[in-house]
Parts: structure tokens; sequence; C-alpha cells
């Protein structure tokens, strides 16, 4: 795992100014804590960065010869910008209910499936006749619990797809990380109005500890938040696993990595296809000879390899740097 100092252009808070200090300090989330953005940083990103079906989403877009700026184009992830889409607020809880309705009822049948088997066998062998101790419980369990599950499943299922394809007309950008502005922007799910367009130097990040009924740690709620619009804040966790302080370590790391134009992009598949656009990052490949094709050219063993590497430098990381 290799560090450097960084080249930021930040204000340190201590030069703020007033006013900025005052939103800064007056508008914490409640229960947050606060990141400030670290000196140093890491070439450790996520783990998920390198999950296969990254790799696979290349070849796609080698098929059709790379990513193709547009400002038009609503969900973006490349060298220029990361701007993630939204389908409104009332579509999103729409597909979440039809989401949990198709892939959920098909988990819960497996589960109830399981444990009625287990509950049949265990009871059968507690009586003298264990087939038809058995088959009652198998025949109870299915007509009341997994038949249930299995048609939520069959009917929500096509209803989803079908969704799917009529919602997609409807997407609209949610937020934007700009790497060649150095801009954050926000927009209205249910307007679509551009609610803030704010410099990321003025941003830092905040977690939020969410805690079982024993009260351990479950996982932590990641935000950005700028200091000059408190009301602004964007989930950023869904770049990365969130379990643990190191992993949110991490999810700030690439996106302070992503945003820092004295650096190359984060060296993760999703922006392979694309570094050649960045010219800090077109600079450092050519410098160090990189390979244009390392990761679609990387066999998938080799793959979950630098996967396992990357999640224990991950865990080296300092909880919440």
């Amino acid at each position: 795992m290799s560090s450097e100092n960084s080249i930021f252009s930040y204000e340190p808070s201590a030069y703020r100014s007033e006013q900025a200090q005052e939103l800064y300090l007056a508008k914490p989330s409640h229960r947050a804590m606060v990141l400030n953005k670290s000196q140093e940083l890491w070439d450790v990103f996520p783990p998920n960065a390198l999950d296969s079906h990254e790799v696979d989403d290349l070849f796609v877009e080698d098929k059709k010869g790379g990513p193709k700026f547009s400002d038009k184009q609503i969900e973006r992830f490349d060298a220029e910008m990361i701007r993630y889409p939204t389908l409104g607020k009332i579509n999103d809880k729409i597909f979440f209910v039809l989401l949990a309705g198709s892939v959920g009822a098909i988990k819960l049948a497996m589960i109830a499936l399981f444990f009625t088997l287990l509950a049949g066998v265990v009871s059968g062998l507690a009586t003298e006749s264990f087939w038809p101790r058995f088959w009652l419980y198998v025949d109870h369990t299915f007509m009341y619990f997994v038949l249930p599950f299995i048609v939520s499943a069959v009917i929500c299922t096509p209803i989803l797809l079908f969704c799917i394809k009529k919602f997609a007309k409807h997407v609209k950008p949610h937020f934007e990380l700009n790497r060649r502005t150095g801009r954050v922007k926000q927009w209205c799910k249910k307007t679509n109005k551009l609610l803030y367009d704010v410099a990321f130097k003025d941003c830092v990040a905040e977690t939020i500890n969410i805690s079982t009924h024993q009260g351990i740690t479950d996982y932590h709620q990641v935000f950005l938040r700028c200091t000059t619009e408190p009301k602004l804040k964007i989930d950023i966790a869904l770049f990365g696993d969130n379990k643990l302080g190191h992993d949110v370590t991490a999810i700030w790391n690439f996106i302070q990595r992503y945003m820092d134009t004295s650096r190359p992009l984060p060296d993760v598949p999703t922006f392979e296809m694309s570094r050649h656009l960045d010219p800090v990052s077109a600079a450092h490949d050519k410098k160090i000879q990189r390979n244009p094709r390392y990761w679609r050219d990387m066999a998938l063993k080799d793959l979950y390899e630098q996967k396992a590497q990357l999640i224990q430098a991950v865990r080296a990381l300092p909880k919440f740097a």
C-alpha cells in the first residue's frame, strides 16, 4: 500500500471565513461524525470496485468504442464526472417495493423451505412415524408460507421488468461530482430542479453509526456535506462497502482521489476506458508504461487475488482518517 502527501488546494478549517465556520459548526447532522479532508491519501479503494461485473462492463464499452462524453447523458462514471441517476421520489419507492416483492420473495421462499425441511426431519425423528409427520410439516408450510412467496415473486417479476423499461424514460440526474470543474451538484428528485452547485473544496464527509438493538454498529451511513450549504447531503456510501470504519475511510479516500486533479484517476476497472482522456492520468500511465488493457486482460483468478489484497489493504487503513 503506497501513500503520498496530497497537493489539495483546500483551505484548512482554521483559515475558513467566520461565516463558513459558523455554518460548518452549526449544522452537523444528528449523531454525525465529521470527516475532514485528509492530507494523506492512499492507492487503496473500496474492494467492490474490483467486482467481476465491473470488468465485464469494460468489454461492453470496448465493443461500443469506449465511453461517450455528453452533458445530456444522465448516468456517467468516467474521467470527467460521476453523475448518479434517480428515477424520481415516487418511482424509487415503487421500484423498491417491486424489487422487494420479487427478489425478497424468492429469498424468503428458499429460507422457509429450508426450515420446513429441517423442522420436518426433527419432528419425524421424534416420532415413530417419520414420513407422515415429515410430509405434514412440508404440506402445511408449503401451502401457508412458501407458495405465497412464490406467487408474489411470479407476479412481481414481470411487473418489475416492465417498470424498469417504463421508468428508464423518466431517469433524471440526482447528483454529480465533476472532476474537471471541481464542482458538486445536486438535483431535486421530485422536480428535477438544480438545488446546489458548490465547490468540492467546501465539502466534508459525515458518517453516522447505525446500530443494532444490542448496541453493535451494523454499518455506517456516509454523506457528503457542504460547509457553505448545510442542507446539501449526498449519500456516498454507494461507492463502497460501509460496514466498518476502515471501509468508510476507503470510500472517502476514493472520492478525494477522484476529485484531486493533481493525481491520476483511481486505478480501478470503471475508469480504464477513459483514463487516456484525463491529462494527468494519461501522463502518469505513460510514465509507468501502464498497459491500457490492464484490467481487461487480467485473468479472473488474478482479479480475485487483487481484490483479496485490496481488502487487506483497506483493513490496514486508519479508521476515519
